[in-house]
């Protein structure tokens, strides 16, 4: 797993790897000795792939928004539960 990493993160810091044709990026793996199963997700730019082969978790997200006063609140404001809902649905969905 770390080595998946490692070499994202160098392909990342590389431009000339990270813009490379497939053959020549291919060479430099190989070179690296990344095996064939996760050489062949990084040439595939299978993000889901690399995601499960170095065992990371879908994207969450966390919001937190200050409470207003009653004084301040002139506008009508929707259900609590319907906000938290929104929120959660914006976020399952990015």
């Amino acid at each position: 797993m770390s080595k998946i990493v490692s070499v994202l993160e160098q392909l990342g810091q590389n431009a000339q790897l990270r813009n490379a044709q497939t053959d020549h990026l291919d060479l430099a793996l190989a070179h690296m000795q990344i095996d064939s199963a996760d050489r062949n997700l990084i040439l595939a730019r299978d993000v889901d792939g690399l995601a499960a082969a170095i065992g990371a978790t879908a994207p969450r997200c966390c919001m937190l928004a200050p409470k207003k006063d009653k004084e301040q609140d002139d506008a009508p404001s929707r259900d609590d539960d319907e906000i938290q809902s929104s929120v959660a649905n914006r976020c399952v969905a990015a």
